[in-house]
């Protein structure tokens, strides 16, 4: 287990403490380990993040792909320099209401600057809205795709 420097990597047994449920009372770390090797990689600042939206929200967010080992991800087909891979974006399900996805959209825009985003993809056929924050090694500018 890794903790600091805005990471958390490893078994995500070993993150499920009472600290973790404090600060990250919706998303437990199981829920957020890679489908293909069971690890955990998370960046703190995005979950963070994601957090503060899903308390904005104020409904359960289903996050369908989080942290994506590298052979999982080339598995699902993602890019290689995907921030899944990275552990800090987070694909949610809009199945139960297409609505969400601009509600979700809105509610990350609305952060302060530095806490927004970096990418937004709109996947209203697929069901998802992708969002990725900056990790503390890799910047861009805001990248939207899609349409509602």
């Amino acid at each position: 287990m890794i903790l600091g420097n805005g990471w958390a990597i490893g078994n995500p047994d070993s993150f499920d403490t009472p600290a973790w449920a404090r600060r990250f009372p919706n998303f437990p770390p199981q829920e957020l380990s890679s489908n293909g090797n069971g690890m955990l990689r998370v960046w703190l600042p995005a979950l963070d993040n994601l957090q503060t939206i899903r308390t904005l929200f104020g409904k359960p967010m289903i996050v369908t792909s989080p942290y994506r080992d590298e052979e999982y991800n080339r598995k699902v087909g993602g890019s290689p320099t995907s921030f899944h891979v990275e552990g800090s974006a987070y694909d949610i399900s809009i199945a139960r209401d297409p609505n969400e996805g601009p509600i979700l959209e809105q509610l990350a825009m609305s952060l302060p600057e530095k806490d927004r985003p970096i990418e937004i993809g709109r996947y209203p056929h697929r069901k998802f809205i992708h969002l990725a924050w900056p990790t503390d090694t890799r910047t861009k500018p805001l990248a939207i795709w899609g349409s509602w």
